[in-house]
């Protein structure tokens, strides 16, 4: 069974990512998709520069179901 991650926990990686490298930029996105928008590791694997409607701030991310997700509210659509 897959467990949640607590809150001071995502809040910590988050922490230990260093911002001004674009590695470091690269890994908060990552762990921000994951645990603000509840999405599944291979989810996220999966994305790319295309997923992304820059105008209307969604995502559009694939896995057992293809789910359109607002960056700003974090809904499914």
């Amino acid at each position: 069974m897959v467990r949640a991650v607590a809150v001071d926990e995502v809040a910590r990686m988050l922490q230990g990512c260093d911002r001004r490298s674009g590695t470091g930029r690269r890994d908060v996105a990552i762990l921000t998709v994951l645990a603000r928008l509840g999405s599944r590791r291979g989810e996220v694997a999966a994305l790319s520069v295309d997923d992304i409607n820059w105008r209307t701030g969604e995502l559009v991310v694939t896995g057992k179901a293809t789910a359109v997700i607002s960056a700003a509210t974090g809904r499914r659509g």
